[in-house]
């Protein structure tokens, strides 16, 4: 026994050592190629303060650890202006070495890092009208690789000018691209000179932005054109067309900073003015790729009249197409309540909408099709950020419709929080609708604003409003007759499985895997004065029973009394079993000799080996990113 151990343990050993090998191959990455400037800053008081303004002293008579003074003029001023005291100046300062809120800033210092700008040519003429658009957009992966930074905050500073303010850059942001957009000064303008700074903290302030140490850093970057087609959902809005400004986006408190993204959003081309059609199915194919909601139709570019699923919406929505590249906007809540209602879906998903689209959010909104009704709840004109964070967060998927003067565009909701206060979106949507080669911008990022102070949010300050948000909800199904077949979903950690039952006095309400007991469990409601009986197809995958090569006799338990069965069909996949159920049977237990484990033995070595590796490489990093 001694020397099986002892084997088994340099098995496992050897195990470890390769996969601790992999994961550090699999986890080099590309060494930078652009340079950083690295600064340090101090947080006293709430207040920023660049680490220069302090000096390092001690151990010494008044302070036995390393500690921060001021490092001239018993005082410091943080970057909004505040003079702060040494309020120990004989002690141990501001705060000793290893109790100091320290953080790190890069600044960009040559062109790299994933990040580009480009200028936007608006085919839609309405959106932009003595103004010049910009877009800012950064590679996650690409930024993160070169910065050795996880998390944080980027900043874009032209001139005088704040136009990328507090970026947030997730730690496990799932997604390529994020991108924002900003005023440029010149319609023809070819390149563009800026301040980009990577931070683990938002800042509060302009001055921190532009702050890179003793000298002034900035780099040239040139742009590419974009053309930009957006999407001409009808619709009769009144206001005064401006470009993005971050003016009325004014930071608070540090401490309310917060975000929810999505993981799994798709989001594939539109055809010409499809735009609405598509956010709905993005939307429909995130259910059933996070929920199990069974979509009958491909997740594919389309157009009405085909078997796509965001051609099918084309087409429950009956909006006028040509080709790819000639149709109509449209509104859509009235024709995705039409495509549940057509494919049987209409009791698996819950709708809601808010705002002044069509329909208003002021009350409910019934369809009546295929002979089954279907609604959406009204939540009201109104639209509120936390009612938005709250659906996303609880893994409601949401359309979005944005309006401005001549029509308006859908996208897709992915991610919703707070920065020091002020709210934010990010989505998803075809910007180029007009043209099936030129991709889907990933994933904008946008500050929810009231210029107007009318109450209704607008996109980082320009004339585009918030005028439409409607979620769907997956529901579970409900029950199956008495009687009638059910095929009932079974969880097994990351897999799942599909069991084909009948309980003709009855139904089964829950099937639930017990790995020790290699078995498992029905939660059944039969009928309270007549017997049953169970017929139930097992797959080999979830639970099988063995005798060497050959099947084996299962142990089947009603209400914890064994009771016989009869085995009425066997196949290399399945195996089918009826079980007589008497009356006020409430679980039926069916024991093998293998059930698929909730966790792989595999599964679990590498989820150790990567907490061990995380572990290790995150001694002496920290992350400002309160929430996140």
């Amino acid at each position: 026994m001694s020397a099986f151990r002892t084997g088994l343990a340099a098995f496992f050993s050897l195990i470890l050592v390769a996969s601790l090998f992999a994961i550090v191959q699999f986890s080099q990455v590309p060494p930078a190629t652009a340079q950083v400037r690295f600064i340090a800053h101090l947080m006293v008081d709430g207040h920023i303060v660049s680490i220069s303004q302090f000096r390092l002293s001690g151990p010494d008579v008044g302070c036995e650890f390393n500690h921060y003074h001021a490092a001239s003029g018993g005082f410091v001023v943080a970057y909004d202006g505040t003079i702060i005291y040494d309020p120990d100046p004989s002690g141990c300062g501001y705060a000793t070495e290893s109790e100091a809120d320290t953080y790190a800033t890069q600044v960009i210092t040559s062109q790299g890092y994933g990040i580009t700008f480009s200028r936007n040519v608006y085919i839609n003429d309405d959106l932009q009208s003595g103004f010049y658009i910009g877009t800012f957009e950064v590679n996650v992966e690409a930024l993160k690789s070169a910065t050795d930074l996880d998390s944080g905050f980027l900043n874009v500073v032209t001139g005088d000018d704040w136009v990328v303010k507090n970026l947030p850059v997730l730690e496990d942001f799932p997604y390529d691209v994020i991108a924002t957009d900003f005023e440029l000064a010149d319609e023809e303008q070819e390149e563009l000179t800026a301040t980009v700074q990577y931070s683990e903290l938002a800042y509060i302030t302009i001055d921190e932005a532009k702050y890179t140490g003793t000298t002034s850093i900035s780099v040239t970057y040139s742009m590419d054109i974009k053309e930009i087609e957006l999407c001409a959902i009808p619709y009769n809005a009144t206001s005064v067309t401006r470009p993005p400004t971050l003016d009325d986006v004014l930071f608070g408190d540090p401490s309310k900073t917060n975000a929810t993204i999505q993981y799994e959003h798709r989001n594939i081309e539109a055809a010409q003015n499809q735009c609405m059609p598509t956010s709905m199915a993005n939307s429909l194919q995130f259910l059933e790729d996070t929920k199990g909601l069974n979509v009958p139709h491909d997740h594919k570019p389309g157009v009405k009249g085909d078997d796509s699923l965001v051609g099918q919406l084309d087409t429950y929505t009956n909006r006028t197409v040509t080709d790819r590249q000639n149709g109509k906007g449209t509104w859509g809540l009235e024709g995705k309540l039409k495509y549940l209602a057509a494919n049987g879906l209409e009791n698996r998903v819950k709708n809601s909408h808010w705002g002044t689209g069509i329909p208003s959010g002021a009350s409910d909104f019934t369809v009546n099709a295929n002979g089954k009704t279907v609604t959406s709840k009204g939540m009201g004109e109104k639209i509120k950020f936390e009612d938005i964070f709250d659906a996303l967060n609880r893994g409601l998927d949401c359309e979005l419709v944005y309006s401005w003067n001549g029509g308006a565009h859908a996208v897709v909701l992915v991610g919703a929080g707070t920065t020091n206060g002020v709210p934010w979106i990010m989505y998803a949507s075809d910007l180029n609708q007009g043209s099936d080669s030129a991709g889907t911008r990933q994933f904008t990022f946008d500050y929810l604003t009231d210029t107007d102070k009318n109450g209704e949010y607008e996109l980082s300050g320009t004339n585009e409003r918030i005028t439409q948000v409607i979620c769907e909800e997956v529901v579970a199904a409900p029950p199956a007759p008495p009687g009638q077949p059910q095929t009932v979903p079974v969880a097994a950690g990351e897999q799942e499985f599909a069991v084909d039952t009948l309980l003709t006095t009855g139904i089964i309400t829950g099937i639930t895997p017990d790995p020790e007991a290699s078995s498992i469990i029905l939660e059944v409601e039969s009928g309270a004065t007549a017997d049953g009986e169970l017929t139930i197809t097992l797959p080999r995958e979830l639970i099988d029973a063995r005798d060497g090569d050959s099947d084996g006799e299962f142990i089947v338990m009603v209400n914890g009394e064994q009771v016989p069965y009869e085995e009425t069909s066997a196949s290399e996949t399945e195996r089918e079993l009826k079980v007589s159920v008497p009356a006020n049977t409430q679980s039926v237990e069916i024991v093998g000799t293998y059930v698929v484990p909730e966790f792989p033995v595999a599964a679990l070595i590498l989820a150790a080996l990567i907490a061990t590796v995380i572990g290790v490489t995150a001694r002496g990093r920290f992350s400002r990113f309160t929430g996140l």
